[in-house]
């Protein structure tokens, strides 16, 4: 299903896979003046992700 709710999140590369983990605006914690991605399971939950450094992947935040 394709998420159409505008969401702030973090993305990462996993070998050749894009792994997202992401929340609507509504779902946002605000930080500042900004909001931000209210962190869960999801993504982290990915075994090569959660097994290792939080800097041993190529990662990215963004707006979705």
């Amino acid at each position: 299903m394709k998420n159409t709710e505008p969401s702030v999140g973090i993305f990462w590369r996993v070998g050749e896979v894009l792994v997202a983990d992401r929340s609507t605006l509504a779902e946002a914690e605000p930080y500042g003046d900004c909001l931000t991605h209210a962190a869960g399971p999801g993504a982290a939950q990915v075994a090569d992700i959660a097994s290792t450094e939080y800097d041993a992947w190529p990662r990215g935040r963004d707006r979705l």
